[in-house]
C-alpha cells in the first residue's frame, strides 16, 4: 500500500499494531468499497463464511470529514452498521434442557414435607424449593421459570394421603406417589 500519505500510513500502522497486539485476525483488502464517499483513512467489514454469499455482518469506517461536508466544523468520527438478521444467523442458541426438581407447597402445613422431599433429592439432583405457599398454577410457572424438569407439589389432599404430586414437564405426564416411595 504505497498510496497512503505519511499521516495515513502512520495511522494505518498503528491500527495494525493494535490489532496484532490483541490477536485480532484481519485481512487487508485494498478493493474494499463501502459505497460512501465520505470515508477517510480506515474502512472495515466484519465477515463470516458461515452465512452464505452475503458474508458481511458489519461494516463502517472513519468519517473525519463528514461533518465538514455538511457545513460543520471538522470533527473526527467513526461509525458502523450491523446487519442484525445476519448476526442472528450466526448466533447459535444452546438447546434448552430441563433438569432438576421444583418443590412447592400449596399451604403452610405442607411446607415441612416439601423440605424433607427436597432434601432427599438434593443428594443426587438439583432441587429448588419455593418457600411460600402458592396455588398449583403459580408453582407450574415457577418451575418453568427455573427450567425444572419436574414440578413436585404437596397440598392438603397430598398431605392427608402422605403423597406428592409430580409433573414431568418434559413428557407432560402427571403422577401421584407415596412419600414413602421417595
Amino acid at each position: 500500500m504505497n498510496q497512503l500519505c505519511d499521516g495515513c500510513q502512520s495511522d494505518f500502522d498503528t491500527l495494525k499494531t493494535i490489532l496484532d497486539d490483541h490477536n485480532i485476525a484481519y485481512e487487508i483488502d485494498t478493493n474494499l468499497v463501502r459505497g460512501l464517499d465520505y470515508y477517510s483513512k480506515t474502512a472495515f467489514e466484519f465477515v463470516s463464511d458461515n452465512i452464505g454469499s452475503q458474508s458481511a455482518i458489519a461494516g463502517g469506517g472513519r468519517y473525519d470529514r463528514l461533518i465538514e461536508f455538511l457545513d460543520g466544523k471538522p470533527t473526527p468520527a467513526v461509525g458502523f452498521a450491523i446487519g442484525i438478521e445476519r448476526l442472528m444467523e450466526l448466533i447459535v442458541m444452546p438447546e434448552s434442557t430441563r433438569n432438576g426438581y421444583y418443590f412447592g407447597a400449596m399451604e403452610n402445613e405442607s411446607l415441612a414435607l416439601i423440605l424433607k422431599c427436597a432434601e432427599k433429592y438434593r443428594q443426587t439432583d438439583k432441587a429448588v424449593v419455593e418457600y411460600e405457599p402458592k396455588n398449583l398454577k403459580n408453582h407450574l410457572k415457577g418451575s418453568d421459570r427455573i427450567n425444572a424438569r419436574y414440578c413436585a407439589v404437596i397440598g392438603e389432599n397430598e398431605r392427608n394421603t402422605n403423597s406428592i404430586w409430580i409433573k414431568d414437564l418434559l413428557e407432560q405426564k402427571e403422577t401421584i406417589i407415596s412419600l414413602d416411595e421417595l
